[in-house]
């Protein structure tokens, strides 16, 4: 009958194969490694030349962008990719009619008529009223009383008035034209050839070899240009953000391939 084999010697045997299974183990890891390494390697170099002829193949591109343009706004015309912000809002009518806006309060009201027309305003109190007329034509007024009437004529050409008294007559021409007058000695008078020739005369003896040519008091005036209260002013020119920008232009086409050019990666 055999001895037993004692237990440390068992022990021994025991981690002498394990680590002789160990060692074959990683030895057969390396070389699956390698081969797959061989077989990546291989099969990369046989598929490069169809991947590079496709590459080069001139009709796979994208048509180009022909460009979009803003419609209305701030900026029509402009190139644009998208509405916001490269398109931006402007006003309508009101005080800033085209202007570049966000929303309505940038787009102040305007007054429409009277003595501040086409002027921001708020209400119409901030639009009064105008003259039209008279002495005082298109300046300010709250009726008629501020707008006096005006001569037309004579020697307070344009003046307040209130009866044709006040509108005394003028010299029509001459060196004194529009100056008061009741006589044409008072419009004074030119040498009308001669020597003096042009130099102002009384008589005709003030112009040897020529005569003295008296102008007309002929420049009546009168108090017919009435004036009224009557140009009214008004906050209506209401301004609006309502002008509003867009991005428009052609959509591009998608990219696509020819039905004979297959992409490599389908070729594999």
């Amino acid at each position: 009958m055999l001895a037993p084999i004692p237990k440390i010697g068992f022990s021994l045997l025991a981690n002498l194969a394990y680590f002789s299974f160990s060692f074959e183990e990683r030895d057969m890891n390396r070389k699956i490694i390698k081969i797959f390494l061989v077989l990546v390697i291989t099969l990369s170099a046989g598929l490069l030349p169809y991947a590079q002829a496709d590459m080069m193949v001139p009709s796979i591109t994208i048509a180009a962008d022909p460009g979009k343009t803003c419609n209305g706004g701030f900026l029509p015309g402009n190139p644009c990719k998208k509405d916001k912000p490269d398109c931006p809002d402007a006003c309508e009518n009101g005080y800033i009619p085209g202007k570049k806006c966000y929303n309505h309060s940038n787009c102040p009201n305007a007054c429409e008529g009277g003595f501040k027309d086409k002027q921001k305003c708020r209400n119409s109190l901030n639009c009064p009223d105008a003259c039209v007329g008279g002495s005082r034509d298109e300046k300010k007024c709250r009726n008629s009383l501020n707008c006096p009437d005006a001569c037309v004529g004579g020697s307070r050409d344009g003046k307040k008035c209130s009866q044709h008294s006040q509108c005394p007559t003028a010299c029509g021409s001459g060196p004194r034209k529009g100056k008061i007058c009741r006589t044409e000695r008072d419009c004074r008078g030119i040498c009308s050839g001669g020597r003096n020739e042009g130099k102002p005369c009384r008589r005709d003896s003030n112009c040897p070899d020529g005569f003295c040519k008296f102008y007309k008091c002929n420049d009546f005036g009168k108090c017919i240009d009435k004036g009224a209260c009557s140009n009214k002013g008004s906050c209506t020119n209401i301004g609006t953000c309502t002008n509003i920008g867009t991005c428009k232009g052609p959509v591009s086409p998608a990219a696509s391939f020819a039905p004979w050019e297959t992409p490599w990666w389908q070729k594999l």
